[in-house]
């Protein structure tokens, strides 16, 4: 019982401390990895021996609460070792006792002695494992956890090629473990083939809006429906073919330029690949890399300028015909040539009818579009034609556009906002 009540005692007390010490060691990890991420802005900026001095101390703080733990738990083995070699020689003192009065025999002293040291043994064991035990309990509960969550898309069913015509219907998004919505109760739309520009301030939730769009992000409350069919629960290997996304993040997978561009797609051809890059006007680029199309890249890509990078990844987002394209910031790097291949490549888009959906500030992009959309700390203060919007936001959209005031919940009008008028499929 004694050696029970120390087993329980050393659970009790250690696996608050050995869940602390695995939570500092998953942030002390994320933060190196951070880091290295960031390495050449710290150290273009001096920031080295700053964020080391506080990786070290992060990483003290786990080996002393680690070294806590040890402590704790091996006083406890300690005592647990001292309870049972303690009953051991009380055993053998009885059992000594009993033979010196001829009521036991010396070899069934021995052998009471060995089976009581087998006996102790295991629970003794137990205890110098606790540690690992706990660890493992805790991985198996929350591995246990992740399979109870249910699918995050239900559907598996492969819908038809898409029209492109695109509705945001109240979508509300809150980030996990945030209180304060990044996107509150944004509703626009845009039809097939034409072109919607999603423009605000810093932090207004823009590029939350275009993840939201092509399905990354489930909103809260709301929908967004591409031909009435739901972004988030549309078939990722198939909703991916219909679509080109450009993030404001570019990120290259470790691969070639060829396997990046086709989306490491086994059966595209080289006719496809060269098609996109054309169409992105990075062909002539690619062909002056070392190797070519066939340039092995690194984790990010990070061999490329920024500007390539842009290409490639606007290139990966035309591989196949989308017929919905989401940009977010696609001329972020670019130089002039670069811009003014961008908007060749999005008149040529538009011609061939295809959606496409840009984050931008660029005037000579925003002439391009048809509709447009105003964020402000994530709610919509404007939206409708473009030509309309603009003229409105310069303040005279009493004589040149033909917006009319975008109605709040309690039906009252928002002064200077605007409002895409009715259209069918297409509500605001």
């Amino acid at each position: 019982l004694t050696l029970f009540g120390l087993a329980w005692l050393n659970e009790r007390v250690t696996r608050e401390q050995i869940r602390a010490t695995q939570r500092m060691a998953s942030s002390n990890m994320h933060y190196a990895e951070s880091l290295v991420r960031n390495s050449e802005v710290i150290d273009a900026m001096g920031m080295a021996d700053d964020t080391v001095a506080r990786w070290a101390a992060l990483q003290r703080d786990e080996i002393g609460s680690g070294d806590a733990t040890q402590r704790t738990s091996s006083t406890i083995i300690a005592v647990s070792k001292f309870v049972r070699y303690a009953i051991q020689i009380v055993l053998l003192a009885v059992g000594a006792k009993l033979v010196l009065g001829l009521e036991l025999t010396g070899g069934a002293m021995i052998a009471g002695s060995i089976i009581v040291a087998r006996l102790l043994a295991p629970i003794e064991a137990s205890m110098t494992y606790w540690k690992q035990f706990v660890l493992a309990r805790h991985s198996y509960g929350k591995l246990s956890e992740f399979c109870r969550l249910p699918r995050p898309r239900e559907s598996e069913i492969c819908l038809p090629t898409p029209r492109g015509e695109v509705l945001v219907s109240g979508v509300t998004y809150v980030p996990p473990g945030l209180a304060a919505p990044i996107l509150r109760n944004v509703s626009c739309g845009v039809r097939a083939g034409e072109m919607l520009a999603i423009v605000g301030p810093s932090a207004s939730g823009k590029t939350t809006l275009s993840r939201v769009i092509v399905g990354v992000l489930r909103p809260n409350a709301g929908h967004v429906r591409l031909d009435h069919a739901d972004t988030f629960d549309w078939k990722r290997s198939d909703f991916g073919q219909h679509i080109g996304y450009l993030p404001q993040d570019i990120e290259l997978l470790p691969g070639s330029v060829r396997e990046n561009i086709a989306r490491f797609r086994p059966d595209a051809t080289d006719e496809q690949i060269v098609a996109a890059a054309r169409r992105a006007d990075c062909h002539d680029m690619i062909l002056h890399l070392d190797g070519g199309y066939d340039m092995v890249l690194s984790d990010g890509g990070v061999q490329l300028s920024g500007g390539q990078r842009q290409r490639i990844g606007l290139a990966r987002a035309l591989f196949g015909s989308p017929r919905l394209l989401v940009l977010d910031e696609p001329n972020a790097s670019l130089d002039s040539v670069g811009d003014a291949a961008l908007l060749q490549t999005l008149e040529e888009m538009k011609r061939s009818g295809v959606t496409t959906i840009v984050v931008t500030h660029r005037p000579n992009l925003l002439r391009l579009c048809d509709k447009m959309v105003v964020l402000q700390n994530g709610a919509v203060t404007h939206f409708g034609p473009a030509r309309a919007v603009m003229a409105q936001l310069n303040g005279d959209g009493d004589r040149r556009g033909k917006a009319t005031p975008a109605k709040a919940a309690n039906g009252r009008s928002h002064p200077g906002s605007t409002q895409l008028e009715p259209v069918e499929g297409v509500q605001p």
